[in-house]
C-alpha cells in the first residue's frame, strides 16, 4: 500500500512528493490536489530507501534511492512544468482564487469529484498559445 502523499508549499505552488510509491499518474495527481483541497501542507521524509516528486501533470521529475531510511530528499526542479506552475500561481492574484490548475491537469486528474470553476484562457509568458485556466472551488468560495 503506498503512503498517503504529502504537499509541500513553495512560492504558493505544489510540488508533490511520493515515497516508496508506483502509483500512477493519475493517482499521483488526484492524492496531491485532495490534500492541497484539506489544507495539509507537511514536508516529506522518505518512508523508505526510494523517493520520487511528481509535477502537477503527474510526470515523474525525479527519483532518489537514499541509503538510509528516513532520509529527507531535497529535489531542484526544473523545465516547463515548473514555470507554467509559476506563471499559474500569478495568476492568482488577478483571479483572487486560493487554487488555480490547467486544463491539462484537470484532464490528468481524470473522473474527479472536485468542484471546478472555469476561469478561461490566459496568456502565459513562455507559452505560444494561450493556457485554459481553472479555479478549485473550496472552502465558501
Amino acid at each position: 500500500m503506498c503512503p498517503a502523499p504529502a504537499v509541500q508549499w513553495a512560492r504558493n505552488w505544489a510540488i508533490w512528493r511520493l515515497g516508496s510509491c508506483w502509483a500512477q499518474p493519475q493517482l499521483a495527481s488526484q492524492a496531491a490536489v485532495h490534500a492541497a483541497e484539506v489544507g495539509h501542507p507537511a514536508a516529506h521524509a522518505g518512508l523508505s530507501a526510494v523517493s520520487a516528486a511528481f509535477d502537477a501533470r503527474g510526470r515523474q521529475l525525479a527519483w532518489y534511492d537514499a541509503t538510509e531510511r528516513g532520509a529527507i530528499v531535497e529535489f531542484t526542479l526544473i523545465g516547463d512544468a515548473v514555470n507554467v506552475a509559476a506563471r499559474v500561481e500569478q495568476l492568482t492574484k488577478t483571479t483572487k482564487d486560493t487554487i488555480l490548475l490547467t486544463k491539462e491537469t484537470a484532464s490528468a486528474l481524470g473522473d474527479h469529484r472536485w468542484p471546478l470553476a472555469d476561469r478561461g484562457p490566459h496568456a502565459l509568458k513562455g507559452k505560444s498559445a494561450a493556457v485554459q485556466i481553472l479555479a478549485l472551488r473550496v472552502g465558501l468560495q
